[in-house]
């Protein structure tokens, strides 16, 4: 056990040294103390070295903390401070650094303090004792040395020990105002910088990005952020894919591990990518990850006479196309996270494109203009041309308009829908029946609706027969069709061949 603590230490270490090592090397001051000042020693200075920062004052691994005054801080002129008072929560670090505001002008007149780049962390939890938490402070160093570089920011977010660890709520702006010390998420740390009231975020940026580029400029400033941010000129001028997961990224991603795309890609990119590879024609399904998205998979693949569009083809033939939101990584309406549908993509084997929508998730241009780019990445990086777009739609005209008049004309495709029924619900017996064939439990994952609740529709519930028959009791479309509840196919429960309808190998 003592072996795999220390090879998951190590680990971690170097992730988070990979994830900044193309980033600018600010000066970073961690205080051990406050009043009087005590710099950070013994381990510090290796743990801001390998966040990607330049220690200062004490910069010698190994060495004790040291005292210092104000005269020798000011000196060091840090490009930030870190407030880690050794035994102490992040509040009272919050707390005692909001104090020093007041108490201690030459901490107030600091020019890290000055541009909001002073920070309070858990210093009795990640920094003051030697453990395999130090790696864990060693991301943390990492997100508020580049709190400034939106890209490395947004890679260290992503580390599996910043993800698993909830290190989002482990360090928090040392606020200058007289309002209280806010969160260090990731939204909040984006709005406690000053920015102009925009109506659409992505609207604004990808403006701004679509003009930078057209002057051949290499960066743009977010107006919601005030990040720089690097623009497809600037990563096209690199030659390749730095793996960080750049907002423009313009090789989808193909250097970011696949293990870490997931929770990192900022353009649409292939979160998974058959074992078989794929056929020279596909047609791509949108994929929300839930029981009638994953009937359609069922009947494109059905063999036999009668049998579904890719019944010859095979899984090959298939490309599963899932939209979700950027910043929550959740899907839209499904309160399921892209990871989910990431490992149904590969107990499938079926190749999965994520596409990562910036303006909330839903429907719109952002949504098309998306999609398209989803179809760029199947026909150059994969190499298979796109012959439809299908969809898991069952009876709702309107829905079908839509997506014919805004989705079909945008991207010049053909629709198609497999299990769609001009008669509504005639065919929810057949959908039934094709579920309980494949032997997958589905579960419930979101409810809007009292009725759908007071009926057994609550999350975690297992759809079936029974919950289908309560719904259709209760005056509730059985299939959750006009939006009453969202599921999750939880396609691992069986064999590959058996949930894909396939003869086993």
């Amino acid at each position: 056990r003592g072996r795999r603590v220390r090879e998951r230490f190590e680990r971690d270490l170097r992730d988070v040294e990979a994830a900044t090592r193309n980033g600018r090397k600010s000066s970073v001051l961690l205080l051990e103390w406050i009043d009087p000042v005590f710099d950070g020693g013994h381990w510090v200075p290796g743990m801001i070295a390998a966040a990607g920062g330049v220690p200062l004052l004490q910069t010698l691994e190994g060495a004790k903390s040291a005292e210092r005054s104000w005269d020798d801080v000011a000196a060091a002129d840090p490009d930030v401070v870190v407030v880690a008072c050794c035994g102490f929560d992040l509040a009272r670090n919050a707390k005692d650094a909001r104090d020093a505001l007041k108490t201690t002008p030459r901490f107030a007149s600091l020019r890290a303090v000055r541009d909001g780049r002073a920070f309070a962390v858990d210093g009795n939890r990640f920094f003051a004792r030697p453990s395999p938490a130090l790696a864990a402070g060693c991301a943390i160093v990492a997100r508020c040395a580049h709190d400034d570089d939106e890209e490395i920011a947004r890679a260290v977010e992503a580390l599996e020990v910043y993800a698993e660890g909830g290190l989002g709520d482990a360090w928090a702006r040392v606020d200058t105002s007289a309002d209280a010390v806010r969160s260090g998420d990731p939204a909040s740390a984006a709005r406690e910088r000053p920015a102009p009231a925009v109506a659409d975020v992505e609207d604004a940026w990808a403006e701004m990005h679509a003009s930078a580029c057209a002057r051949g400029e290499h960066t743009y400033v977010d107006p919601s952020t005030g990040y720089v941010v690097m623009t497809a000129v600037k990563l096209k001028a690199r030659g390749r894919c730095c793996g960080s997961g750049c907002r423009h990224c313009p090789y989808a991603h193909e250097c970011v591990p696949e293990d870490r795309r997931a929770a990192t890609i900022q353009v649409p990119a292939p979160l998974h990518v058959s074992s078989s590879g794929n056929a020279k024609r596909v047609v791509a399904l949108l994929w929300s990850g839930g029981k009638d998205s994953f009937l359609a998979l069922r009947a494109m693949l059905r063999p036999g006479p009668g049998g579904g569009i890719l019944g010859d083809v095979g899984p090959r033939g298939v490309v599963l196309v899932t939209t979700f939101d950027a910043r929550t990584r959740m899907i839209a309406h499904q309160d399921v996270h892209v990871r989910d549908v990431e490992r149904q993509a590969k107990h499938l084997d079926v190749t999965l494109i994520g596409v990562p929508l910036h303006g909330g998730g839903g429907a719109g241009s952002d949504y098309v203009a998306r999609l398209k780019l989803a179809v760029d990445v199947i026909e150059g990086k994969l190499g298979s041309a796109v012959d439809a777009l299908a969809c898991g739609d069952l009876h709702l005209e309107h829905i079908r308009k839509w997506r014919e008049d805004a989705v079909g004309k945008a991207l010049v495709m053909k629709l198609a829908y497999p299990v769609w029924s001009d008669d509504a619900r005639s065919n929810y017996d057949a959908l039934r029946e094709d579920l309980d064939a494949s032997g997958v439990r589905c579960v419930v994952t979101a409810v809007t609706t009292e009725a759908a609740e007071a009926a057994g529709a609550k999350v975690g519930a297992r759809y079936d027969g029974d919950l289908a028959r309560a719904m259709k009791d209760a005056g509730v479309d059985a299939f959750g069709e006009d939006g009453e509840f969202h599921t999750l196919a939880e396609v691992w429960s069986v064999s590959r061949e058996r949930a894909l309808g396939l003869k086993a190998s």
